[in-house]
């Protein structure tokens, strides 16, 4: 996810067989804890790579045709972590907020050519690998801090997304969805 000319050759690749890419959704990312005492700069230079500048170097690659288009929609995938500390999390909500940056100054450039860039920004989603990583006690600590008690869904995730990749969000820019059902403004 962090390689230019990997990124560049996809979207050429993607360009000739499927045709442009009016959406784009950027989703991946890597979750390295630990104490920021104890984190490595190994660990920190990945979590930016994969998380940062690998979101940037795709949006860079497929806006630029969305913007010669004048229509486009990015969908960057942040977290409740960008906006609200959690330990053991330093880069991770480092390079979130990042995304929550370069997001908001990517709607101000690209906005007068038709395209739109906003986030959607989760707690922690219900999946295989969030229940194989956090302890049922750890996970039970979550939910007691969101106010409607259970973990986003990927239907909470994916229901914001399309609503931001679609039409009906075309006034909608720079913005940062919470799902988060409400953790983040609750204490």
């Amino acid at each position: 996810m962090s390689s230019e000319p990997s990124i560049s050759d996809g979207a050429r690749k993607i360009d000739a067989e499927l045709g442009s890419v009016d959406v784009l959704v950027n989703n991946a990312a890597v979750a390295l804890l630990a104490p920021a005492t104890e984190y490595t700069t190994t660990d920190w230079d990945t979590t930016m790579a994969t998380n940062l500048r690998g979101v940037f170097l795709c949006t860079r690659e497929f806006g630029r045709g969305m913007v010669d288009r004048g229509w486009g929609r990015v969908v960057n995938i942040a977290s409740q972590n960008a906006i609200q500390g959690i330990g053991g999390h330093v880069a991770y909500s480092a390079a979130k907020a990042g995304i929550l940056g370069m997001s908001r100054v990517l709607a101000a450039e690209w906005g007068p050519h038709g395209v739109t860039v906003n986030c959607a920004s989760p707690t922690l989603v219900d999946t295989p690998m969030s229940r194989a990583t956090w302890p049922d006690a750890a996970r039970a600590q979550v939910i007691e801090r969101i106010p409607t008690r259970r973990l986003a869904t990927f239907d909470d995730v994916t229901s914001t997304v399309l609503y931001l990749a679609g039409e009906g969000a075309g006034m909608v820019n720079g913005h940062n969805f919470v799902v988060d059902g409400g953790a983040s403004v609750a204490f």
